[in-house]
């Protein structure tokens, strides 16, 4: 049996999703993402309103294109899956911060542009405004990441606790003085990077 190197090893665990899948990297590009397919009002007022938080990403990476005109990648780990860190059913908000700036070098928690643009990418590649905005979302635990006002905010659906919210419901505001609140359920959105 041929033995696998250790780089070989690694491309196969860095494989990129071909949309937001548990554990694996979900990659997003804000400059080939076409804009154009945003471009049309939604009869729909859930996606009517994430067309309008995509709008405004939008003119966030026209506005700071250094920090969010570069391709990146989204993750949304899997329970007990995170490094040395026991990814657990409950974790306070401090803990999930600590787990996407800790996950590995140069990741951080998701912000709102980083997430609207994650479902930017999805649309662009080919997934429904139905699937994101209408079905329910099909990851075990619900994401935190950091909300348009600076608030800490809950997105998704959680199938571990029946819940049935689509993967762009935003619930749940939570300030940088309630960082020992523990949620249940939920992980952080990770963002990294390419160099």
């Amino acid at each position: 049996m041929k033995k696998m190197d250790k780089t070989t090893e690694k491309v196969t665990t860095e494989k990129l999703a071909q949309e937001p899948t548990e554990g694996r990297w979900f990659a997003v590009n804000p400059q080939t993402i076409d804009q154009t397919l945003f471009q049309k009002e939604r009869k729909d007022l859930t996606q009517e309103r994430t067309r309008n938080i995509i709008l405004r990403a939008f003119d966030e990476v026209k506005k700071n294109p250094k920090k969010y005109g570069k391709e990146f990648k989204t993750m949304m780990p899997m329970l007990h899956s995170i490094n040395a860190w026991a990814m657990k059913e409950t974790a306070s908000i401090k803990e999930l911060i600590e787990m996407a700036t800790n996950y590995k070098k140069g990741t951080h928690i998701a912000d709102w542009v980083e997430q609207a643009l994650e479902w930017a990418q999805r649309i662009c590649n080919g997934e429904s405004w139905e699937t994101i905005c209408n079905t329910a979302d099909t990851a075990r635990c619900w994401r935190l990441f950091i909300g348009e006002y600076g608030y800490l905010q809950i997105v998704g659906g959680a199938t571990a606790v029946g819940n049935t919210w689509s993967p762009c419901t935003v619930t749940s505001c939570y300030s940088y003085e309630e960082l020992d609140i523990v949620l249940h359920h939920v992980v952080p959105l990770i963002v990294s990077y390419k160099k």
